[in-house]
């Protein structure tokens, strides 16, 4: 049984900050062939835009999080992370930068 002075369990060893969680997340991120999600038909004069890739991207990330219940979130425009213990709000600028990693490391074809 637990007791205030001797819990059984650790809450520091169940909570996890907003950013370690997203390194996690980032570390199931496999490489995705853009070129060939965006030109099925395989179309020779076909270039690859950089928001195509980001759409992609976005969408991979969305079906990653589905499949791994990473537990995130989007209400009234802003993205929520659960951290073991409450919903908590990833900051737009911590949600750029691991939109664009996450990009950066799916990457199997390059933008030409």
């Amino acid at each position: 049984m637990s007791t205030i002075n001797n819990p059984q369990i650790s809450v520091s060893s169940q909570y996890k900050s907003t950013n370690n969680i997203l390194k996690g997340l980032l570390s199931q991120v496999k490489p995705v062939d853009f070129l060939a999600i965006a030109n099925p038909k395989g179309d020779q004069d076909f270039k690859l835009k950089n928001s195509q890739a980001l759409v992609i991207s976005i969408d991979e990330i969305l079906k990653l999080a589905k499949v791994n219940n990473w537990n995130l979130c989007i209400n009234n425009g802003n993205v929520y992370l659960y951290n073991g213990f409450y919903w908590s709000e990833v900051p737009p600028d911590l949600l750029k930068s691991f939109i664009l990693r996450s990009l950066k490391a799916s990457f199997l074809v390059y933008l030409t």
